[in-house]
Order: C-alpha cells, then structure tokens, then sequence
C-alpha cells in the first residue's frame, strides 16, 4: 500500500533533522528548497526535492503556485541511490541560471523516502520506471506547460536514472528539450544467454519474499557500508564520505530492533536487489537510442562504470550528443565534492546553450 503524503513529509522531517548533524553540502542563499511528494494515478507517493531561485510556493501535489521559470529540469538517480544524489549539482546549477531555473530530483519507486510498490507486481522492470517519469512530469504540470507555453524540460539521469531519461526521450520526444547522462550510455544491455537463469532467480526470490533491511548501530556505520559496497562494484570506484553522507541521510530512518536496542535501517525496498524479468536487447536499445531527438550531453566518469567499448561506440555513433566528454572522478562524478564543479560546469553549458563543442 503506498505511503501517504503525510507520512512522506513526516519522514523528510527526520531525515532532515539528520543533515542538520551530517550535510555537507551548503545550498547558495539566493536558492530555495522543500520536499515535495507526487500522488500519482495507482496509489504510488513519489517524494522528491525542489530547488528554485528565490522563494517557490508549493501546492500539497508538488506543483508551483509561483511564477514558473522557462527552464523545468528533471534529475533521476541510480539504482540503490536517492535524490540526494544531487545535493551539489541541483542548487549549484539553478543558482548559476539565476530566475530562469527550477529542478526537481525525485526519489524513484521503492528509493529514499518515496513508496515501495505493492507485492503483487515485480518491483524492477525499467519499463516501469519510465511510466513515472511520465507521472511525474504530468504531476508537476511540466508537460500541460510544455505545450502551453513553451517552456523547456531537461532529464539528467545519473546510471539507472540515465537509463530511464533516454527511455523516456526516445518514446516522448515532444516534451524533452535537452537530455543529459551521466556515467551511463544507455540502457545496460542484456546478454541472450542469461535470459532463463535470470528468470529462474527473479521466481526464486520472489517466492521467498522481501527481507528486512539491516539495523546499524549508528549512522556512521550505515555511511560506511555505503562507501564499500561503492568500492566492491565494477571497475574501480569510489564513493566519497560527503556524498556517502548525503545518500544515507536520506535513504535511512531511524529504528528499533527485537532486542530494544536503537539503530538506523535503510528504507528501500529490498526487492530492488532481486534480478529483473525485464533485459532489453543492444538491437531494442539502438531503436530506442535512434529515438531521441533532442541534444543530448554525456558525461562520463573516468573510473566510472566499466562500459563495454563496443557499446559506447555504437551509443556515441547513433546519438551523436552535443557533448561527450570523460571527466575526471569515479560513477558518482556529479556527487562528490572534488569533481562534481567539472560536471556543474558542463552540464550549466549545455543547459544554458552556451560554448556548446562537440568534444570526445
């Protein structure tokens, strides 16, 4: 059953008393911010936040009551990850843009402080994920804007998140003005040969249920999980304590375990873990890739993901992006604090169609 709006906002009022002790990140004065939730057409709440220029009112469905600004811009985070992924880019990017600016990082389904999807339905099907950008974008009234007044939708999507950004472009291009990715390419990929086993693991582990998210002692020790799970993961990667600090401020809550004692437990869903029914195929991927109308900038790490050569080149190829550059940093580039200024920067360029270079 979804959460309610009540309860979202409940939430984000513990997390935040959080980030009083933990944050890093210092959000420039003229910059407004609050925690929004979504309530969408199948019960699902969607949490995120909003940063504008100057002071933004909200209504109780996360839409402006305000002046809206030309330029409506969209972040999605990666898989595991939350809207907290954004913490320096999106108010650093709308204070450089001045009144001409307004983003919204969501927390995706089952991530941060957004709801779990219901037990009846597979909780990892990308195809699903585009379904509430789409939400999303019509909550926020973005799309009725978009052909009522011309203003401009930009998706940023970090890994998964970038996934669902040129899903979503390819099969609605008529509201996306501008695309930007970061560490990812594409979709990943599927491999034919896996296709059964994968299906086999998905039944197996839904049939034995969700398991309960581990109790830490201490925030500090949930932080530091974080940072080696980002160290265990393909290529070599690294995650900062600031940027660990910021995902797991928000992707945590406080508990109590069996024994009485206090911790602090991650709230996403676990079934996020179990292996998708859904792989897309490099063929299904270039039709989607060939798609995409708008411009499109790719920011890539250079001890990011370990994407396959061969598909870089071919996604390189068929969007032919504005602006390709490798930068430096590792999967998280846009998070942490001594290289997300390269990708601000960059993605302020593009966004802002200034110097815009076609660079690989």
């Amino acid at each position: 059953m979804a959460a309610s709006a009540t309860k979202a906002h409940l939430l984000a009022a513990t997390q935040a008393a959080n980030r009083k002790i933990f944050q890093k990140t210092k959000i420039p004065s003229m910059v407004s911010f609050n925690e929004i939730a979504l309530q969408l057409h199948d019960g699902m709440t969607l949490a995120g936040q909003r940063w504008a220029y100057g002071k933004v009112n909200s209504n109780d469905n996360g839409k402006s009551t305000t002046l809206s600004p030309p330029h409506k811009i969209l972040a999605l985070h990666g898989w595991l990850d939350n809207s907290a992924s954004f913490h320096y880019l999106a108010p650093h990017l709308v204070d450089k843009m001045g009144g001409q600016a307004e983003l919204v990082a969501l927390d995706l389904p089952g991530h941060g402080l957004s709801s779990h999807k219901s037990l009846d339905g597979p909780p990892t099907l990308l195809s699903d994920g585009v379904y509430y950008v789409a939400e999303a974008l019509d909550k926020l009234g973005w799309t009725k804007a978009r052909n009522e007044s011309g203003i401009t939708i930009t998706l940023i999507g970090h890994s998964m998140g970038g996934g669902l950004s040129l899903m979503y472009a390819a099969a609605f291009p008529e509201y996306i003005s501008k695309l930007v990715l970061l560490d990812i390419y594409s979709p990943l990929p599927g491999e034919h040969d896996k296709s059964t086993s994968l299906i086999r693991s998905h039944i197996e582990a839904r049939q034995k249920g969700p398991r309960p998210n581990r109790v830490y002692k201490s925030l500090e020790q949930a932080i530091q999980t974080r940072q080696m799970t980002a160290a265990k993961a393909p290529g070599k990667q690294w995650l900062s304590l600031e940027a660990a600090t910021e995902l797991v401020t928000r992707a945590t809550m406080p508990v109590t375990d069996e024994d009485g004692a206090e911790g602090f437990s991650f709230r996403h869903d676990t079934r996020l873990l179990w292996p998708s029914l859904q792989h897309l195929m490099p063929e299904q991927i270039d039709s989607m890739m060939k798609s995409v109308e708008c411009p499109t900038c790719i920011l890539a790490a250079e001890h990011g993901w370990p994407f396959k050569q061969e598909r870089v080149n071919k996604a390189v190829e068929i969007i032919q992006p504005r602006v390709h550059k490798i930068l430096p940093g590792s999967h998280h580039l846009h998070a942490d604090p001594e290289t997300a200024e390269a990708v601000l920067e960059e993605v302020y360029h593009f966004v802002a169609e200034k110097n815009l270079t076609y660079v690989l």
